[in-house]
This record gives structure tokens, sequence and C-alpha cells, in this order.
């Protein structure tokens, strides 16, 4: 019976010894786990930031794309303006060799009024 029972206080050992190194794994497993989903926090921490960079930046290019359309509507309007200008340089200019032409015919009718008081 005492060999019995040291064979069982053996095995109780054994299951002990056995318990403390699976408890021991678990641990380790479990740290495993945690670090893996402080890992995981961190990615996503990380790929929320970068979506929202990503965003700043969309946001960013279409002000520039709409600065730029209203940068080139800008220059449209003073290249119309400029040609508005030029055609009214151009027609003021038609109308003052006009009125030179007129005043030279308006010369010469006057120049010959003035022959005919003369005689």
């Amino acid at each position: 019976a005492a060999v019995e029972v040291q064979k069982a206080e053996a095995a109780s050992q054994k299951l002990q010894n056995e318990l403390k190194l699976s408890e021991e794994a678990m641990r380790g497993e479990e740290e495993k786990v945690a670090v893996a989903a402080a890992e995981k926090a961190q990615l996503l921490s990380a790929v929320d930031a970068a979506t929202t960079k990503q965003r700043e930046a969309e946001q960013a290019l279409a002000i520039a794309d709409s600065n730029s359309k209203a940068h080139a509507q800008s220059i449209a309007m003073l290249e119309a303006a400029l040609t508005a200008a030029k055609q009214a340089t151009a027609d003021a200019h038609g109308h003052g060799e006009a009125a030179k032409a007129d005043m030279a015919k308006l010369r010469v009718a006057l120049q010959a009024a003035g022959s005919e008081k003369k005689v």
C-alpha cells in the first residue's frame, strides 16, 4: 500500500508539474495575444491616420483644382477685356482718321467759300 501511495504521489507531482508548465505556456500565449492585439491597435491607428491624411490631400487637391479653374476663367476674362480694348482703340483710331478727313474736307470747303467771297 505504501508503494501505491508513493506511486500516486509521484503521479500527482508529475501532473502538478505538467499543470504548471501548461499554465506557464498559457500565460506565454496570452502575452503573445496581448502583444498581437496591441500591434493590431497600432496598425488600425496608423490606417486611420493615413486615411485622414488621404482625405486632407483629396480636399486640398479639389481646392487647388477649383482655384486653377477660377484662375483660368480670370485669364479668359482678362484676354477678352484686352481684345475689347484693342478693338476700341482701333475703332477710336478709325474714327480719328475719319474725323481728320472730315476736317480736311471742311477746310477745303471753307477755303473755297472764302475764295468765292473775295471774288
